[in-house]
């Protein structure tokens, strides 16, 4: 076997499926924006400019045309499940935390505690009166 004749077979073998080729969607990069980047304005303008390249500034084309599938949240959604499975009070504590900066007051967390000592409290009240009744 010639080398000309290994290589077409190896191409042959290697090359992907055109059915594979004509069915890939190009993702701008638009899924879940992060607001809080440092380059949040370079971020958007990319977005913008590679839609605005792909559709030949014409952005309705993009608005009326099939958009891609962001296959990161399927695997996002089982993830933060099995992590909620796994120990439920620590994913609460880091789903909130995104809350939790110095910005914004600790709204949540007081809330929290006022509720579990409003709870502890009415608990000893309610066994203080059984307690007198017998």
């Amino acid at each position: 076997m010639s080398a000309q004749n290994k290589m077409t077979s190896d191409y042959l073998w290697v090359r992907h499926a055109p059915i594979e080729e004509g069915s890939k969607v190009k993702n701008h990069g638009f899924h879940y924006l992060y607001n809080r980047a440092p380059n949040n304005i370079e971020r958007l303008e990319m977005v913008y400019r590679s839609m605005g390249k792909t559709y030949d500034w014409e952005l309705e084309k993009f608005r009326l045309g099939k958009k891609p599938v962001d296959k990161g949240n399927k695997k996002r959604l089982f993830r933060n499940i099995a992590r909620f499975a796994k120990h439920p009070l620590g994913y609460v504590g880091w789903a909130i935390g995104r809350w939790q900066t110095q910005s914004t007051p600790r709204i949540m967390m007081c809330f929290l505690a006022l509720t579990w000592v409003f709870i502890a409290y009415e608990w000893r009240n309610h066994t203080s009166i059984i307690k007198k009744h017998d």
